[in-house]
């Protein structure tokens, strides 16, 4: 697995399609440079406070739409779909994939029992399922379905930043907050499995009022005196947390389907 790919892993799981090898790779062309489109209003201060902030935010409920882009040398994809949370290790995602092949991406968890079901272009899904209670190493892992979101997403960003600094600014004409560091790079990807360009930095956007996030980049190189190409994006849009779903709407996402016998 990429290093690359194991963050998207670890935060929404939509780069399982890829790890499976069912969505072909081709030629791809190198990442492109990307233009910043964050004005700073402030200059650079320490981000600590900030990121033990976000570290300790309570999310019980959550609802968002979710955009991802990847370009990293080895892969190419674009990602669209909605992501919802709720108390009880409760979860559901629903991305659909655009790559060499389209796919869509279904990972449904009622507290107890974890079922993705993934379907590349017309062919019939293929469903599988896992037990909560399972210890890391078995089938849930080794199936990449574990029921990570925004929360994880928050804590692996601010334990994986170095040197961290924040500004105030615009993107897109927005107020924000961006924190931004160097990536430390994960100790445990052999070195023969890390993508030809590596994440160097990583850019955290905060919505100025709430503090919580809208944006994630992550830019890399392939030495550390080449320019940085943007490598991956994720973005949470119509973000709301901690507004509950009455116990039908609930009872309805978040229900495993029956499998035929």
């Amino acid at each position: 697995m990429s290093q690359s790919q194991s963050i998207l892993v670890s935060t929404l799981a939509c780069s399982t399609l890829l790890l499976t090898g069912a969505l072909s790779r081709q030629d791809l062309p190198p990442p492109q440079t990307a233009p910043s489109l964050f004005t700073p209003q402030s200059a650079p201060a320490d981000a600590r406070p900030l990121l033990q902030e976000l570290s300790a935010k309570p999310i019980d409920w959550l609802s968002a739409t979710v955009w991802q882009k990847m370009s990293d040398g080895e892969n190419n994809f674009e990602a669209t779909g909605t992501l919802l949370r709720a108390p009880n290790n409760r979860f559901r995602m629903q991305m659909e994939v655009r790559s060499t092949k389209s796919a869509q991406l279904l990972i449904v968890s009622d507290g107890v029992t974890l079922q993705r079901s993934c379907r590349i272009g017309s062919a019939k899904p293929i469903i599988e399922i896992a037990s909560m209670g399972q210890q890391p190493g078995a089938k849930a892992a080794e199936l990449h379905l574990a029921p990570t979101d925004l929360a994880s997403l928050l804590r692996h960003v601010c334990e994986g930043l170095r040197e961290a600094t924040v500004q105030s600014g615009l993107w897109q004409d927005l107020p924000v907050l961006r924190i931004s560091g160097a990536w430390a790079p994960r100790g445990d990807t052999p070195s023969e499995l890390r993508p030809p360009v590596q994440p160097r930095t990583c850019n955290l956007y905060l919505d100025a009022r709430t503090h919580w996030p809208i944006r994630v980049e992550w830019q890399g190189s392939e030495s550390p005196h080449d320019a940085p190409v943007l490598l991956l994006q994720m973005e949470f849009r119509d973000l709301s947390v901690n507004q509950p779903l009455s116990d039908e709407e609930a009872a309805r996402l978040f229900c495993i389907a029956p499998q035929p016998k």
